[in-house]
């Protein structure tokens, strides 16, 4: 696959989150220096209920090629949903054949990487109590349909028994390991008769939330309620003030993980089970005072400039959004993306479609799980260069010419229109460190271009078929009155103008009534097909052909003398004269024509030029009748 290395594949969500963002950088640093390639597979969580939106994400899922891994990662706890899991699993037990590794969460029958926290609230309580002399310590779990939430929860009270201090079901708050509930848990804890003096929380988004209700609510923290956290996210220590927590070392975590592949590949027994520990971060939420001012205003001026960069980010994202509406030929959207000239960290870029013949982009636009079997990328980007690559086959993943024989590690993500799916986006990294916390709304704005292209072209098709339709006589598929009216007077005004002359030529079939009558209509039908049949097949060049009435027809010519007319005419009538000839119907198909050569210098118009042709159609046509009766019998009948 790929290089001829072996290659490891991840599956995480929300790839721009602190723990996510270090773990893959560790995980890829780890598997270079093992010489394996590195695929992670990404898509970002969606909220709420009911959002189509979900489904474009998760069908990154199905763009893994599980068969041709030599190892796969998986790390649950940043999955959206129950849901993704059990998707995820069900695909690894029908087509993964390769070891399986859980990181941080512990799963039957695969290899867990795990973080031992049986001791991490613990440290914490026996901190605050020892330490700070606090005997009412609260605790804000999560949701206690969580498994983490229950081991963390059942931690607390078993550690407060063992220390002998108050726990009672009032110094409990059940929070959902997010942000949302900070404001209720403050309310809670500050309207007991006896609040506690510290709050452990189960993990950090909740403590900083609580932090923040707290504050806003006219406390101080600590000097008036402790607060300790869980994780060590990145804005544990930016939060004011630096935020006491515990840490898992993530790069344990990812050392212990490659190494448990290494080892398989090369033969050898691993646990199935292997542990990092989780270690206190003591800072000043607790009451200490491990965290300078100093150290307190950089961690400041680093937020601000994050801050800054994230509104960069967005002002960026909406003016390519802007800009993008401009977009006209799908292939030039890399000179609207430039991703060449972003200060990031992409090395190698590529944006891979659908394809399903030749055209424009996008090719295919599917609502069921899965890609196209061909892609092609219609944006490379090859060391920030623009390359050209060849079409590929979607289970390769990348186009040939973006092959490196080095280790190689790629992200990929999905571009997609809610649940309609367009293709993905495969990056290498410069090594830096994910940055752009934005990137999802960035991959939206490309679904969402794709999609207006796809609606444009569905549009412009509609549009073009409604000209068919309103310009096209549906019979003999010629021009009908208006589509003759219209290019015809546009090429005799060129003509005019150029100083040539051009023929005018009407065409009137004979008999239809007494076919339709005698035949019935279908067999009327037939000779009026004949006709245009006949006028096409006298036609040199482009001419302007077209049925205009029941049985009547015209033929403009661009530059046509009335020698070059005569012979039109001979050469329609000839086909007629020769399917006559061969035809076992019943009847004959003939036709009368009278044609006019416009002046070269004149301002006369079409119509004038179609009157006089028409006036010498009919004498022809009265002068024929005349000689020869009904022209639509067969000599036969004649005699």
């Amino acid at each position: 696959m790929l290089n001829g290395r072996k290659t490891i594949g991840i599956m995480i969500f929300d790839i721009t989150a602190f723990y996510q963002i270090e773990l893959s950088s560790y995980l890829s640093r780890y598997m270079k220096e093992k010489g394996y390639n590195f695929l992670v597979f990404s898509a970002f969580t969606i909220y709420g209920r009911g959002n189509n939106n979900a489904a474009g994400e998760n069908n990154i899922m199905h763009l893994i090629p599980f068969e041709q891994l030599d190892a796969f990662i998986l790390c649950h706890d940043t999955f959206e949903s129950d849901t993704i899991v059990a998707d995820v699993k069900k695909l690894l037990d029908e087509r993964c054949h390769c070891p399986i590794i859980s990181i941080r969460t512990k799963v039957d029958g695969y290899y867990n990487i795990l973080a031992d926290d049986k001791d991490a609230i613990p440290s914490l309580i026996r901190h605050l109590h020892e330490v700070h002399n606090y005997d009412r310590i609260a605790f804000m779990s999560g949701p206690l349909s969580h498994p983490d939430a229950v081991f963390r929860l059942q931690i607390y009270h078993k550690t407060m028994e063992q220390l002998q201090l108050p726990h009672p079901d009032e110094y409990v708050f059940e929070g959902d390991f997010w942000k949302s509930m900070g404001e209720p848990a403050a309310h809670h804890f500050t309207s007991l008769p006896n609040p506690p003096q510290a709050i452990v929380c189960a993990n950090d988004y909740m403590a900083l939330s609580l932090c923040k209700s707290l504050i806003l609510q006219g406390y101080n923290i600590p000097q008036d309620f402790a607060i300790c956290g869980f994780d060590d996210v990145a804005d544990a220590r930016n939060n004011f003030p630096p935020l006491t927590t515990c840490k898992v070392r993530i790069d344990e975590l990812a050392f212990l993980a490659v190494d448990t592949i290494h080892q398989l590949l090369q033969g050898k027994e691993v646990d199935k089970n292997r542990y990092t520990n989780v270690v206190p971060v003591i800072r000043n939420s607790c009451g200490c005072e491990t965290v300078s001012m100093h150290d307190m205003s950089v961690c400041q001026m680093k937020e601000v400039d994050l801050s800054e960069q994230l509104l960069n980010q967005s002002v960026h994202n909406t003016f390519t959004s802007i800009a993008l509406e401009n977009l006209v030929c799908t292939e030039d959207i890399g000179d609207y993306l430039a991703i060449e000239d972003y200060p990031d960290n992409a090395r190698d870029f590529y944006l891979c479609l659908g394809k399903k013949g030749e055209g424009s982009f996008p090719q295919t636009r599917q609502e069921k799980p899965g890609f196209a079997e061909q892609s092609q990328s219609i944006y490379s980007l090859k060391d920030l260069t623009p390359i050209i690559t060849s079409s590929f086959a979607t289970k390769d993943l990348l186009p040939p010419e973006a092959i490196r024989e080095e280790p190689m590690s790629i992200y990929f993500f999905p571009i997609h229109y809610l649940q309609y799916n367009f293709g993905y986006v495969a990056a290498t990294s410069s090594g830096k460190k994910h940055t752009n916390s934005l990137f999802h709304s960035w991959l939206a704005i490309v679904g969402n271009t794709l999609e207006n292209a796809h609606i444009r072209a569905k549009n412009e098709a509609l549009l073009d078929k409604l000209n068919t339709l309103y310009l096209q006589d549906s019979l003999t598929k010629l021009y009908n009155r208006r589509g003759f009216e219209q290019y015809s007077a546009t090429e005799l005004a060129h003509s005019q103008k150029c100083n040539v002359s051009s023929m005018i030529l009407g065409i009137d079939m004979d008999n239809l009534k007494y076919i339709n009558d005698e035949y019935g209509h279908a067999q009327g039908d037939t000779a009026l097909c004949t006709i245009a049949k006949a006028i096409q097949s006298a036609c040199t060049g482009e001419e302007i052909c077209a049925r205009i009435g029941g049985d009547e027809y015209e033929v403009f010519g661009f530059g046509y003398t009335a020698e070059q007319a005569d012979g039109f005419v001979q050469r329609f009538q000839q086909y007629l004269h020769d399917f006559n000839a061969s035809s076992e119907l019943p009847y004959q198909v003939n036709a009368s024509t009278g044609f006019t050569i416009s002046e070269p210098n004149s301002d006369n118009t079409l119509e004038y030029y179609i009157t006089i042709s028409d006036n010498l159609l009919y004498e022809n046509k009265r002068e024929r009748k005349k000689r020869f009766g009904n022209l639509s019998l067969r000599p036969d009948a004649n005699n």
